[in-house]
């Protein structure tokens, strides 16, 4: 297998309107009175606390495949779709072999059109995150490496829980996907763990990663490994129920307290890679509970062999996540919020009772079908 990975730095020009909290699409709970102070719902960033970042990935085995992450709070399909196409004219590279996802900060600029189609994101700052995603994996393309891989599992205490089943399950582990050129130079840390990255409230005025970005540059000083993190099945799981407080102090405290969990090798193994295959797995969604939504989620399995990964374009849940991980014995990375978001994705027994089975594209059971595709093509 061959790898490359590089970063770049995609902060925006301040002032700028900030997605995340007190949208309309959050307010449908608040009350009159709570919505008109809230005035528009979105906040002005007056300042940066610390770089959003594009980190990019490319691992080639026979096929190659591109992974990119945002440091930002929505990646929807029509953004996705239009960055897919621009790195694939401009690379060569199929369309189903690219994947950009975000790590879901809710401290960064408007990109997304919201809910409802209500917002106006900055498409200048599309045009620039675009930009730099083709000149990433341009670089990329030309700076593969023999390279090695090994897999860790790490549980995380004491940060985050299930915030609608306290006390009950949830994805606390961290997988670990180590790569290392052939004679052993550290090329970078892939970090899989499930949580929102929720710890600074609507108060925040400043654009921030919030503790994934804290988390990031610890785990690297320790290490000396850049990292890069896909967020997995965290529609319901959060630092909500366990934080305390919603300053940067806490931001630290989560982020550094992580990290100490995170830098020493449990039990590495070693992987295998001789080829990747790609497989694109579609569904179509048309219904109609006020406004006729349709639209076509695609899901992607990436299999190394020895392992894989599984994209889904929604902030999936914690039971809809596990039939994911655990439909076999090989290891199965979850990468969340990519090539699109749907809202989310809750399963049948939750629907109508959990929050977020109030804002989401999904019908009753469609997140469900979702997966039962996802698993059919496992089977396949």
């Amino acid at each position: 297998m061959k790898a490359a990975y590089t970063r770049e730095i995609i902060n925006p020009i301040l002032p700028c309107k900030m997605e995340g909290y007190n949208e309309a699409r959050f307010c449908f709970n608040q009350t009159a009175q709570q919505k008109q102070v809230s005035g528009e719902g979105l906040r002005t960033a007056c300042g940066l606390r610390d770089d959003l970042l594009l980190d990019t990935l490319i691992l080639q085995a026979g096929e190659t495949m591109v992974f990119f992450t945002l440091d930002i709070a929505i990646a929807e399909q029509q953004f996705t779709d239009a960055c897919r196409k621009a790195v694939s004219e401009a690379c060569g590279l199929d369309v189903s072999h690219i994947c950009v996802s975000c790590s879901h900060t809710h401290n960064s600029p408007v990109v997304s059109h919201g809910m409802n189609g209500e917002l106006d994101p900055d498409l200048e700052y599309w045009e620039r995150i675009q930009d730099k995603m083709i000149y990433s994996a341009k670089w990329a393309l030309r700076h593969l490496r023999e390279a090695q891989a090994t897999l860790d599992q790490v549980t995380i205490n004491g940060f985050y829980n299930n915030r609608n089943r306290p006390g009950e399950e949830y994805n606390d582990r961290c997988e670990i996907l180590t790569l290392r050129t052939a004679d052993g130079l550290p090329l970078v840390q892939l970090l899989n763990l499930a949580c929102h990255p929720t710890i600074l409230g609507a108060q925040n005025l400043y654009i921030t990663a919030d503790f994934f970005g804290v988390l990031r540059r610890s785990v690297q000083g320790a290490t000396g490994m850049p990292v890069m993190i896909f967020n997995g099945e965290a529609g319901d799981v959060s630092p909500r129920l366990m934080k305390k407080g919603v300053d940067w102090n806490e931001c630290l405290r989560y982020g550094e307290g992580i990290a100490a969990q995170l830098i020493d090798p449990k039990h590495p193994r070693p992987l295998t890679v001789e080829n990747l295959n790609v497989r694109s797995v579609k569904m179509t969604i048309d219904y109609n509970p006020q406004t006729r939504l349709h639209y076509e989620p695609e899901c992607l399995i990436v299999d190394f062999g020895s392992f894989r990964i599984v994209t889904v374009p929604c902030e999936i849940d914690t039971v809809l996540g596990k039939r994911i991980r655990e439909y076999d014995g090989k290891p199965t990375l979850l990468c969340a919020y990519a090539n699109g978001f749907h809202y989310y994705a809750v399963n049948k027994q939750e629907y109508g009772i959990v929050f977020e089975s109030f804002n989401t594209y999904f019908p009753y059971g469609a997140a469900d079908e979702m997966v039962d595709l996802i698993l059919a093509q496992l089977q396949a």
